[in-house]
């Protein structure tokens, strides 16, 4: 779940109650207002069983990231009807988090590389393959269309798994945390976190 920073809107990932075979397509984020004394939904879009969503901060805008088709699309809500801002953007994975600025200008997701199988899935430090590593891209929404902010913000060498944890309202500054691997095995003490400006 999601909330806006006034708390007055929150988004939650509903999955459609069926008695038919699993469809992976049947997920959706809804929105909720509080208003005049009560809760009512003023959205829902579609997403998928196991997509998310993340609220911007003044509530008017909503990014969405399916894990079947790895679309990543944000929405405004405008007129009363939540309206897709641009095209889609594609995330690398499905195991993909956003997280988008208090005005729902500038969003940011990370992209895991899984290398190899069973125990060596990281990018193994001995690979010298930097294409490998899992990065976080921030893109920004200006002419009517989603472009990339600077450059993509990669682990340093040997790091697979970049997660990224908060973004600041303006969106100029994201921070990112990362697991690193030694000979194939994922090291839990190896987290690292930083800030980096975009």
């Amino acid at each position: 779940m999601t909330i806006s920073d006034d708390g007055l809107r929150f988004a939650a990932h509903e999955i459609e109650d069926s008695t038919e075979s699993f469809d992976a397509s049947k997920g959706y984020c809804a929105i909720y207002e509080y208003a005049s004394g009560s809760w009512s939904q003023i959205g829902r879009i579609q997403s998928s069983f196991y997509g998310t969503c993340k609220l911007s901060g003044n509530g008017n805008a909503i990014a969405t990231v399916s894990n079947t088709s790895r679309d990543i699309k944000v929405y405004k809500y405008t007129n009363s009807s939540w309206v897709q801002q641009g095209l889609s953007m594609s995330a690398e994975d499905n195991s993909t988090k956003i997280l988008i600025n208090k005005t729902g200008s500038i969003i940011a997701f990370n992209n895991t590389s899984y290398y190899g199988s069973g125990s060596s899935y990281c990018n193994n430090n001995n690979t010298g393959d930097a294409s490998l590593d899992g990065k976080v891209s921030v893109y920004e929404y200006k002419d009517d269309a989603w472009s990339i902010k600077g450059n993509e913000i990669s682990g340093p060498f040997g790091i697979c798994w970049v997660g990224i944890a908060d973004i600041n309202e303006d969106g100029d500054k994201v921070l990112i945390s990362g697991y690193g691997d030694y000979e194939g095995i994922l090291d839990p003490d190896g987290e690292q976190m930083k800030i980096h400006k975009t």
